[in-house]
């Protein structure tokens, strides 16, 4: 007999999604419970699964009898354990997806002594935080001596339908004092104040607030940051972001205890809204500290999670932890899903989903800029590409390039940058060093093509290549052979301008043949391929 796995909050948001991805599980029975059959019976018919109606509040001891229960239906924040305690009782394993701070904080003292009674399971946090978000803290800060700084971001997609009672939850906090360790003391500050833009590698920058959630805590007491713990959410819609940091001020004034009762009103404006919001949502770690040789180095992770599927990423913990409970991996007791599952098992469980992650590191005292703005991933690339972004020193690199381009207005742009077309047996590039990062020469025969490249000092990976009087903004995306050059903006002097007139570019550095090689494109809708060449330096 297989064993039987209960959804609990299956007609959910994240409740359906996770029965959608354990229903192609062949080794395990699935049933999907709630309190409302209207809701739950065309998601149980769409799977071919049973289902179960369930109060969590007050559950049914005999509907619990089964391998193991998993509470999708939340909100946690001022929940019980009566649910967690009666699937003990019932035999069940049991695992949530909480994401509710005093819950969390509270679940291994309020349920450790019925899991080892019952010899089972239960884990608390197996959703995007608390669980998700160390996982990745783990593996980006393993090794280092020590950690300075940790900020976490998340924001969803525009449309990203949100429950009345998920709203309500988030209502309840908003202008609230909230404990946060910040600027090296425990302090207390209003959840949702703080407003700033953070950037989410390939979305790129949005607006965030301070946000309740168990990492606030957890950070701390796991990592042991001198300066920050901080955790930021944000809705898509700088319009609601800022309006909501503005109706904090509310509570923040005492003129009303909560804006939870205003709810309903709330969620109905984020619907007009939404309509015009994006697809995709994402995610931002950021850590800084020291390795242990002692040198200063910061480190960032990021998710992107598009088509709306999101909303899959708070449930990819909860699924990997039911896998370690199938194979007998996790022991008896009550825990909080943090250092239990590793990153790697709760980002294979996305497999098939329009879900990606990227990793970017930094060592900021560094003097060579590539090195400086990679990190450890430079480390990890082929010689010859080191040996020519090393950076230490200024040198002359010889080599063979091919240019090719357009008429026209692209050959104004070329006259204007140095750049000619043709074959180049004696093609050269001068890299020189500078405080702030390097200055490239590029000898097309009698032309020179020359720009000044700088390091964004407060974004990981980014880096600014100013030609003349344009500046564009760049990030660096390491590969198994090099690292792609992906632009992400561009400005005339201080000003930027629009995205839809920038020049298309793509551009990489990588290694083959032993032989450090390049290729670069730069094409504008208007006037064509204002330069395409690629080549190779003696490394």
């Amino acid at each position: 007999m297989k064993p039987q796995v209960l959804i609990v909050g299956a007609a959910g948001v994240f409740g359906e999604r996770l029965s959608t991805r354990l229903a192609a599980w062949k080794d395990i029975d699935l049933i999907l419970a709630g309190r409302h059959e209207a809701r739950l019976r065309p998601i149980a018919e769409r799977l071919n699964a049973r289902m179960a109606i369930i109060d969590r509040e007050r559950p049914d001891p005999s509907a619990l009898v089964v391998f193991a229960v998993v509470d999708c239906a939340g909100p946690f924040q001022g929940s019980n354990y009566n649910l967690a305690c009666a699937s003990l009782a019932a035999g069940a394993h049991y695992i949530d997806i909480a994401d509710g701070r005093d819950f969390v904080a509270g679940f291994e003292a309020a349920v450790n002594e019925a899991a080892l009674a019952a010899a089972r399971t239960a884990v608390t946090g197996a959703s995007s935080t608390p669980a998700v978000s160390n996982a990745v803290l783990d593996e980006i800060t393993h090794g280092w001596s020590a950690t300075e700084a940790i900020t976490v971001a998340i924001s969803p997609a525009g449309r990203t339908a949100q429950g009345l009672a998920v709203v309500k939850a988030i209502l309840s906090w908003v202008g609230k004092p909230l404990r946060v360790f910040v600027g090296g003391q425990w302090r207390k500050l209003p959840g949702w104040s703080l407003p700033r833009r953070v950037l989410i590698p390939g979305l790129g920058h949005r607006w965030v607030c301070l946000a309740e959630s168990p990492d606030l805590d957890i950070y701390a007491q796991r990592f042991h940051p001198s300066r920050d713990a901080l955790f930021f959410a944000g809705v898509e819609s700088p319009i609601l972001q800022l309006g909501l940091w503005k109706l904090s001020f509310l509570v923040r004034f005492g003129l009303v205890a909560s804006l939870a009762p205003f709810a309903r009103p709330l969620k109905a404006i984020a619907g007009v809204v939404a309509a015009i919001g994006s697809e995709d949502g994402g995610m931002s770690v950021v850590a800084q500290g020291t390795t242990a040789a002692g040198e200063p180095v910061a480190a960032r992770w990021g998710l992107i999670g598009k088509k709306l599927e999101g909303p899959h990423v708070p449930t990819l913990a909860a699924s990997a932890t039911l896998r370690a409970l199938l194979d007998g991996r996790l022991a008896p007791g009550a825990w909080v899903c943090t250092g239990l599952i590793p990153l790697e098992a709760m980002i294979a469980q996305a497999d098939g989903l329009p879900i990606t992650t990227g990793r970017a590191g930094r060592y900021p005292d560094e003097p060579g800029l590539f090195r400086r703005l990679l990190g450890p991933a430079f480390d990890a690339l082929p010689a010859p590409v080191r040996r020519i972004h090393h950076g230490r020193t200024t040198e002359t690199f010889q080599g063979y390039a091919v240019a090719r381009g357009s008429g026209g207005l692209a050959a104004l742009a070329r006259l204007f940058a140095g750049v000619k077309l043709g074959r180049f047996k004696d093609f050269s590039i001068d890299i020189r060093t500078t405080p702030r990062g390097e200055v490239w020469t590029r000898h097309f025969g009698k032309g020179a093509f020359r720009s000044v490249i700088t390091d964004d000092r407060e974004t990981l990976g980014r880096f600014t290549e100013r030609l003349g009087p344009f500046s564009f903004d760049l990030e660096a995306r390491p590969g198994p052979r090099g690292f792609d050059w992906i632009p992400c903006g561009w400005r005339i002097g201080i000003l930027p301008l629009p995205k839809f007139l920038s020049p298309k570019i793509r551009a990489r550095s990588f290694a083959a043949g032993g032989d450090y090689r390049f290729t670069v494109l730069v094409a504008h809708p208007l006037a064509g391929v204002i330069v395409a060449y690629a080549g190779r330096l003696s490394a």
